[in-house]
């Protein structure tokens, strides 16, 4: 867990509500059989995006802290998902 507290210390805390929204969608997205496994990050990556842009305008700072958020919560959702095997 070393490396996750790594990751968020980088994150703005404004940007922090995306991460469970992202994770419990990751998760969501896991679950069903149609989505490849591939696609998630990708998937996560763009709702983030568009959450960010959304929510605090079209700035380097919001692009920057989308990705920083998709990346923490896609990690988060595999450290879960490989544990939980």
């Amino acid at each position: 867990m070393e490396g996750f507290s790594l990751f968020v210390q980088f994150l703005d805390g404004e940007y922090a509500f995306m991460l469970p929204v992202l994770f419990l969608l990751g998760l969501r997205l896991h679950s069903t059989p149609q989505v490849p496994q591939w696609s998630i990050f990708w998937i996560l990556m763009i709702i983030s995006m568009m959450i960010a842009f959304w929510k605090f305008g079209f700035h380097v700072m919001a692009f920057t802290n989308g990705i920083l958020a998709a990346g923490i919560s896609f990690y988060g959702l595999i450290l879960y998902t490989k544990t939980n095997k």
